[in-house]
């Protein structure tokens, strides 16, 4: 879990003063570093899951009717990344998320070049019970590498627009794929055992 991982990083860094510029931790997945970035944020290393370029009439048709517009392009990694034709449509898409969960794919990542950022993104995953997530670490898997070969650079920003949204840092070095952000407190508070002080 990205969210759990960046929290608990942050909270060793920031707070418990732990100066060191990686931060290991030992999960289901193997292990796992984030490093602590000078200017203050956080970067998780994942593996890089490009997308195959789809030339589907069907599955674009199904598209179009559970977003509610046509896509420009489509690939299939994981998740099935849809790009559409501009930002003012991924942010005013009200999918039919009863018809993305029909489709056969862990979510859906709706996409397009952005005006402040490189590009933007929504996340969808109704068949995990989610409708649409805030922000997705692993969805950047996919799109880094399609925007990379899109615009041409290793170096790219993103906003995933969700209602809370994210503002990201990202890299690809080979078959890897660095996500960079920044976390920020919203409660601080102590837990106390019974029987103890």
């Amino acid at each position: 879990c990205g969210h759990a991982t960046l929290a608990a990083a942050h909270v060793i860094a920031r707070h418990l003063g732990d100066a060191r510029p990686l931060i290991p931790f030992h999960c289901g997945a193997g292990p796992l570093a984030v490093r602590v970035l000078d200017e203050g944020g956080l970067q998780l290393d994942f593996p890089a899951r490009p997308a195959c370029v789809l030339d589907d009439a069907l599955l674009m048709s199904r598209l179009e009717r559970a977003l509610g517009c046509r896509p420009v392009a489509i690939g299939s990694s994981r998740d099935l990344l849809v790009e559409l034709e501009s930002e003012d449509a991924v942010l005013g898409c009200e999918p039919n998320l009863a018809l993305i969960a029909d489709l056969d794919w862990f979510a859906v990542i709706i996409t397009a070049r952005g005006r402040e950022f490189d590009f933007v993104s929504r996340f969808f995953a109704p068949r995990q019970g989610i409708s649409e997530d805030p922000v997705t670490g692993s969805s950047f898997c996919t799109l880094v590498p399609w925007w990379r070969e899109r615009l041409q650079r290793d170096v790219l920003t993103a906003w995933q627009c969700s209602s809370r949204g994210g503002h990201l840092w990202l890299r690809q070095q080979d078959d890897r794929v660095l996500i960079a952000g920044h976390c920020f407190d919203y409660l601080q508070g102590q837990i106390q055992l019974p029987g103890h002080v």
